[in-house]
Formats: structure tokens, sequence, C-alpha cells
């Protein structure tokens, strides 16, 4: 039976791209927009089969390699090995990449097919896509989402341009009403319902799309019901 399924896979830009790689590329690289990008072997082979067996890949596309964000100066990585969560400075950088995984896995080169992107990971979250505040730095929210609606929508362009069909996401945790607003705090946080509202608007026509992630209260439990409100978890979602 086709198509009964999906998986989703981590395109970490880092990997591909630690480095700015003109051509001629290697044997191991690939070539898109004037920049070399380094195949994950693993990842391309997983992409291969699980198209082959007719399940529909989203590729969760993040992790900004350190010559992509330089200018990120305030960025405030959670922990070590979070550098990758500190915003891009410019989104076009971001947008190759994702022009790229949308040209490689487009179903019409042997390396299977990407029909889903989900741009950037848990945008909401500063502990994951970092402008430049928290850790006692206030977030400023206009920056916050202009700067996400910058990459979503460069990458959007980028992803199209090689799929038309193609569908691009925007990725939240479950913090979900505006109650959680909290964009002063040591780990700053906003909610979907606020971030939803002022970014929409950034988005112009494009067809924009929602990867929410609908944990449980308690990230260390198994447990959820219908009042986990004013999150949005498997409990109450719909």
């Amino acid at each position: 039976v086709q198509n009964t399924g999906g998986v989703a896979m981590n395109l970490v830009w880092a990997s591909w791209e630690p480095s700015i790689t003109p051509p001629p590329c290697s044997a191991a690289q690939t070539e898109h927009d004037g920049h070399c990008f380094t195949i994950d072997v693993a990842t391309d082979d997983a992409i291969a089969e699980w198209s082959r067996r007719g399940l529909a890949v989203t590729a969760v596309v993040y992790g900004v390699p350190a010559w992509a964000r330089v200018g990120n100066v305030n960025c405030s990585p959670a922990a070590a090995g979070f550098e990758i969560f500190c915003s891009p400075d410019r989104a076009s950088d971001y947008a190759r990449f994702a022009g790229m995984l949308a040209d490689r896995y487009d179903g019409r080169h042997g390396h299977g097919r990407v029909a889903d992107f989900v741009i950037h990971n848990e945008v909401n979250a500063n502990d994951w896509f970092d402008v430049g505040c928290g850790a006692g730095r206030a977030c400023d929210v206009d920056t916050w989402v202009s700067t996400y609606a910058e990459s979503w929508n460069a990458a959007y362009d980028a992803i199209v341009a090689e799929q038309s069909t193609a569908r691009a996401y925007v990725s939240f945790e479950h913090h979900f009403a505006s109650s959680w607003d909290a964009p002063t705090a040591s780990s700053p946080l906003l909610s979907v319902e606020t971030f939803l509202t002022r970014l929409v608007p950034r988005l112009g026509t494009r067809a924009w799309r929602i990867a929410y992630h609908p944990y449980a209260p308690n990230l260390f439990s198994p447990d959820f019901g219908a009042d986990d409100w004013p999150r949005v978890t498997y409990g109450n979602l719909g």
C-alpha cells in the first residue's frame, strides 16, 4: 500500500555547509546556486528508501552554521551545542540551503522526494530560534517575528521555485494561548497565538501551514487530557 504514512527527518544546514565552499565541488558534494554542499550520505540514502516505500518525507530544516550567524552577537545559546539555533544573518543564505534540498529531493533525480519543509524548529521559543536576546536581554517581539518571517519567506520562495507543489510549515511548540507570552524571561517565549497573528500578515499570499508539537504539559510525563489549556496538547487538540 502506497502513501500510508510519513517520516520526518532533520536536515541540518550546519552539517551540509559548515563553511562556504565555491565550485568546483567534490564527488562528496552537490552544487546549488554557486555553493557546494556536503551530502549527508545516511540521510540521502534514507530519503531515497522512504520515498521508494511510498512514505511522504518531511524535512525539518534547521541548524545555522557558524559563518552564517557571526552578526548575531547577542545570541544566548541555552546550552553547549545550541549555537546552531542562533538566527542567520541573511535569510538568503538559509533559503539557498532549503532550495538545494527542494532541488535534490524533487523526486526526479534518483534521490527520492521531500515535499514538506519545516522552516527552522519551534520558533516561538528563544532556545530554538534566537534572534539575539534572552539570558537577561529582553526580546523585542516585532524583531523576533520579522526575523523569522524573512527566513520563512525566502525559504518558501526558494522551495517552490524547485517544487511548485511543495509545502512549507511554521514550527511551534505547545504553549498556545497568549497568557504564555514572556519575551523578557531568562528563556523567552512567545505564545503560538501571539506569534502566528503577527507572522501571517508578513507572509503575503504565500501558502503557510503549521507544524505543531502538541506535547504533554509536563515533558517528563506522558499524562495529558482535555483540561490542558492554555497549552494545546494531544489531550485537547481539536
